[in-house]
């Protein structure tokens, strides 16, 4: 005969069963597809996948091709598009995004 699991075994299993990193890649490019659909097609891809040191975030990095605003006199020297990064923290647990920062690559 089968035993009933008790509330805590349930609660305890839940909480054992987090995102991978696929899915928090997922959710990033989701999330980023929602807040900035004129991105579509911009070669968005995946940069970085980090964990954070407590184990409770998932930190995944998307870049994507912008195009940069120039006064018509200065085309010549620079280029229109340039390379931008967004770094988006979810949470382990839950799948929720955090937070989402643009991220500087010198």
């Amino acid at each position: 005969m089968a035993s009933i699991a008790t509330t805590k075994q349930i609660a305890k299993a839940l909480k054992s069963q987090k995102i991978e990193a696929k899915q928090a890649i997922e959710i990033a490019l989701g999330t980023f597809s929602e807040f900035y659909p004129q991105f579509t097609g911009a070669n968005v891809m995946l940069e970085e996948i980090e964990e954070s040191e407590d184990g409770k975030w998932w930190l995944i990095t998307l870049g994507y091709d912008a195009k940069r605003a120039l006064s018509p006199h200065h085309r010549m020297f620079q280029s229109e598009t340039y390379r931008a990064y967004k770094t988006f923290k979810i949470d382990k647990a839950s799948g929720k995004v955090a937070a989402m920062k643009i991220k500087s690559v010198e």
